[in-house]
């Protein structure tokens, strides 16, 4: 069953489940220098699963596999040295990573001709994606900047105004959350003018995607998306139905495809 739905088109719930665990795995683990092989494996294996399922084309899966692979070696060199600025930089290659699949997965649901679970299902990845899509940046910036400050290990805060100068993953997924939810507690805060900024941009991009896009998925739920039927009358009809391979005629088609000559009696 599992198989099956990695390779039918729009698993979006598959998606969903391997989300809420690379979700439950940065919220429980403290990976420290094993962050790169920890984190980066399962979100690099999300990523893959989905691009193939938003029908990404072979190109852009083959460079997904490439940053993939070069994540991973990252992470295992990183493991050797334990650098906290290897951990940083990883985490930014991990965002540049995940960055893709929400913009993926937005071009396949726009494409359905009628709004269904798997749309929505859909939506609400994209929605998580955005979420820990900040978590990298957030992680990474918190682990990188000493860089640019000559400071090969944090001695203050970077990122956020509370202690400690390094926190963990599971601090950085809770602010990004929260964020994007506007909930706002305000036991944690961004420190300095970049930190601010990325946490603004966040808020900024949950919102509007929730009032648009999510809104109106589910306004539409069951029916048929009157911009998307008179793009393309025949068009995907939404939840994985495969379009008609170029130069392929259905059964009894004798003319050119489209073209609905039948031999006779057909």
């Amino acid at each position: 069953m599992v198989r099956h739905a990695i390779h039918a088109s729009d698993s979006f719930g598959l998606l969903l489940v391997l989300l809420l665990c690379d979700y439950t795995l940065l919220s429980l683990v403290d990976t420290g220098r094993w962050f790169g092989i920890a984190v980066g494996i399962p979100l690099s294996l999300t990523v893959l699963l989905a691009l193939r399922t938003s029908h990404a084309s072979h190109h852009h899966i083959r460079l997904a596999v490439l940053a993939v692979a070069v994540s991973v070696i990252a992470g295992g060199v990183n493991v050797v040295v334990g650098s906290t600025i290897g951990e940083g930089s990883i985490g930014l290659l991990l965002a540049l990573l995940l960055v893709v699949t929400p913009f993926a997965v937005l071009r396949r649901i726009l494409g359905h001709r009628t709004v269904t679970v798997e749309t929505i299902l859909g939506a609400i990845c994209i929605y998580i994606l955005i979420g820990i899509v900040f978590t990298m940046v957030f992680y990474g910036i918190s682990r990188s900047l000493p860089l640019f400050y000559g400071s090969p290990v944090p001695t203050r805060h970077w990122f956020l105004a509370q202690p400690p100068a390094l926190h963990p993953p599971a601090d950085y997924l809770y602010l990004s959350f929260v964020t994007l939810t506007t909930v706002g507690f305000g036991d944690l805060t961004p420190l300095n003018q970049l930190a601010r900024s990325v946490v603004v941009l966040e808020a900024i991009i949950g919102q509007i995607f929730l009032v648009t896009l999510v809104s109106r998925m589910v306004a539409l739920y069951g029916q048929e998306r009157p911009e998307v039927v008179a793009r393309d009358p025949a068009g995907d009809p939404g939840g994985g139905a495969a379009p008609v391979a170029d130069g392929l005629q259905p059964a009894g088609e004798t003319g050119p495809p489209g073209t609905g000559d039948r031999t006779p009696g057909g």
